[in-house]
């Protein structure tokens, strides 16, 4: 996961007229984008929701004031109803991907593990389907100039394609009424290091 994705919000305009709400999901397991963001929308007056099926990682984001945090996976609290509420705002950075330069470490396997007691299995096609899933459900309820950012994806020059967690979702969005407004290149920097920030137009 990124440490600078979530920071990209800062500046931006977005839709402000309720009722909408910004989103997280798949609170932060150490790198701080959670309170981030709930610091930041607080200031602004918008409601700041954030969404994970661990118990762990939700109990840790309870501690944060002011915010909504919502045991579940997030293609099935999009699916729930939300009334009339828009999203202004979505950071993507659930459901962990495999990077080749760890899939053979302890701790993904523990990961692997955890996912399994959920009835999930973890595997990149999953990851990117999940995150194909969730751009549809959030697009649909996102006003112009709301703002997408998916963590862990970038273009790969290599394969000329889109790669990563969005790996599906970016493509999907860019054929509807998306842009890019900012993407890290694919530069040698390490996998786990690159996001794209998408706008609706």
């Amino acid at each position: 996961m990124s440490d600078h994705a979530y920071r990209h919000i800062v500046g931006l305009e977005l839709p402000t007229i309720p009722p909408v709400i910004a989103l997280e999901i798949g609170a932060d397991r150490g790198d701080g984008s959670t309170e981030f963001l709930a610091r930041y929308f607080q200031t602004r007056g918008i409601p700041f929701v954030t969404v994970d099926f661990e118990a762990g990682a939700c109990q840790r984001a309870s501690k944060i004031p002011g915010i909504t945090v919502i045991q579940m996976k997030g293609e099935d609290y999009l699916k729930s109803s939300l009334g009339f509420v828009e999203i202004c705002f979505a950071y993507l950075d659930n459901f962990d991907y495999i990077w080749p330069s760890i899939e053979h470490q302890g701790f993904v396997h523990d990961q692997i593990r955890l996912y399994a007691e959920h009835g999930i299995e973890m595997n990149n096609e999953n990851s990117r389907l999940a995150h194909l899933a969730q751009a549809k459900l959030i697009e649909c309820r996102m006003p112009p100039q709301g703002v997408i950012i998916f963590d862990d994806t970038w273009w790969n020059l290599r394969l000329r394609k889109f790669d990563g967690k969005g790996g599906y979702g970016v493509p999907w969005l860019l054929g509807l009424d998306f842009r890019i407004i900012h993407q890290t290149p694919d530069d040698g920097r390490p996998e786990n290091d690159r996001f794209i920030v998408l706008q609706k137009i």
